[in-house]
């Protein structure tokens, strides 16, 4: 293909963008843009429309990477304006996010906290139980066998029984809601980190 075809291909690829870009539809204005810098790769202009269309298209990381390009150039005061524009709200989404991506963080380790706290709560009443499982047996077995039992002292361990085998069973319906509350926590941070790798790193051609 000859340079004035190339050139003529060109133009009427940018005319499309811009259309695409007037109506909205960023995805295919970025597509047109992409056609042009097969022939023009260097064009300040082409460079800042394609990287504001792909931002406005949600490809945010491509954006930046297109527009990173731009920097120290110089262009009309309205292009500068919105390039500079669009640079900034990708700073300021890529900050947004690392902020979520902390706050969720410091969720989890909260969640994390409380539930080896109540596992410790668990585990010791566990303990508890089975021993006064096992002084309740002996004190019933001494009574079958005819020993004398202290009553009071018999009631006072049943009642302690009952008494950690409600807060037991209530400590372990707990650590079930909270255990679902950290995996879910756990995946948005997983989630925020993905959407924050894409961001930051843009896609291989």
């Amino acid at each position: 293909m000859s340079q004035s075809s190339k050139a003529l291909r060109a133009g009427i690829a940018f005319e499309r963008g811009e259309r695409q870009e007037a109506a909205g539809a960023f995805d295919a204005a970025a597509s047109e843009y992409r056609i042009v810098t097969d022939t023009f790769p260097d064009s300040t202009l082409v460079l800042a429309r394609l990287g504001i269309s792909l931002k406005k298209a949600g490809r945010v990381s491509e954006a930046q990477a297109i527009l990173e390009r731009l920097a120290g150039r110089k262009g009309s005061d309205e292009l500068v304006q919105e390039v500079n524009k669009t640079i900034d709200d990708v700073s300021k989404e890529r900050d947004a996010l690392s902020q979520q991506i902390e706050q969720k963080k410091a969720s989890v380790a909260e969640l994390e906290s409380r539930l080896q706290d109540l596992g410790h709560h668990i585990t010791t009443a566990e303990e508890q139980l089975r021993s006064l499982k096992t002084s309740i047996t002996q004190m019933e077995d001494n009574a079958k066998n005819g020993v004398e039992v202290d009553r009071q002292e018999y009631d006072r361990l049943i009642a302690q029984h009952n008494s950690i085998v409600e807060r037991h069973n209530a400590d372990i319906e707990t650590r079930r809601t909270l255990y679902a509350q950290y995996q879910s926590a756990l995946n948005q941070v997983n989630a925020l980190i993905d959407k924050y790798n894409r961001l930051v790193k843009p896609k291989t051609p």
